[in-house]
């Protein structure tokens, strides 16, 4: 037997498959899961992707080759786990709206209100809720120079997820990931500019409240970017609140494009 056949059937083994489910689920028959795994014949080139993602593991590990990347070799646990993360972007649920134009249009927007409203001087202080896909903190990190970014998500697999693809890209700025909800957090050090955006605060069970709460996180002087798709929330209430809390109104922006509305805000903490 290769090293390949072996591991097919060790990958195979480790998902609690059988070779008629194993075959099943690539479309194929059991004699032929039987014939790679004995090393009798070898699978087509085109279905090593669909074995590698039913096993969970990359072609590399099918073959016994070491995962390396720009942040180095790789552990098999990890390699599975970021494979798994990367092809859940674009999985039958969420494929269809990641690679949408609406969504598209809407990261364009983040970013764009962010670079125009917003300067990153040295050894700025980030935080960022609601981590989501890892999509906007990434995207942070490199905007730091010197800094740091704070990443807060209630969600385990979420910030799993942005501390292994930051790991694995070989991200150089420094990121500290808090799984809490962030409505119990209380920091020391206030932050220079906090964010915001996407369906955070539509997701949360008391979106204003949590709003609240982001706004005591800033320093005084500093400045949040609160954005939001909720289309049932209402302006005034936003900035009414963040009037209690200290802040004023310095930018704004609101479009429906695609029919999706969405408000940008940049609010700055009264000294």
């Amino acid at each position: 037997m290769t090293v390949f056949s072996k591991n097919l059937k060790r990958f195979r083994m480790a998902k609690n498959m059988t070779q008629e489910q194993a075959a099943e689920a690539l479309g194929v028959s059991t004699q032929t899961v039987s014939r790679w795994e004995c090393n009798t014949t070898l699978p087509d080139v085109t279905i090593l992707p669909k074995i590698a993602s039913l096993y969970c593991v990359t072609i590399d590990d099918l073959f016994g080759r070491r995962n390396t990347g720009c942040a180095g070799s790789i552990p098999d646990s990890r390699s599975a786990f970021l494979l798994q993360t990367y092809s859940q972007m674009y999985a039958p649920e969420a494929g269809p709206w990641n690679l949408s134009v609406e969504n598209k249009y809407l990261e364009y927007r983040f970013r764009d209100f962010f670079e125009k409203n917003f300067s990153i001087p040295q050894n700025v202080q980030l935080c960022n809720i609601g981590i989501g896909a890892g999509e906007w903190d990434t995207y942070l990190t490199y905007k730091l120079s010197g800094g740091t970014l704070t990443s807060i998500d209630k969600l385990e697999i979420c910030c799993r997820q942005l501390e292994e693809r930051l790991s694995c890209e070989g991200n150089p700025n420094k990121v500290n990931v808090v799984c809490a909800d962030a409505t119990t957090l209380d920091f020391a050090d206030r932050f220079d500019i906090l964010t915001m955006v996407g369906s955070t605060a539509m997701e949360s069970c008391d979106g204003m409240g949590l709003f609240a709460k982001a706004c005591e996180f800033v320093k005084d002087g500093g400045a949040v970017y609160y954005q939001s798709i909720d289309a049932q929330e209402n302006c005034n209430t936003v900035m009414h609140r963040a009037f209690q809390c200290g802040m004023s109104l310095s930018a704004f922006a609101e479009d429906s494009a695609y029919g999706i509305r969405a408000c940008y805000y940049k609010f700055e903490k009264r000294k």
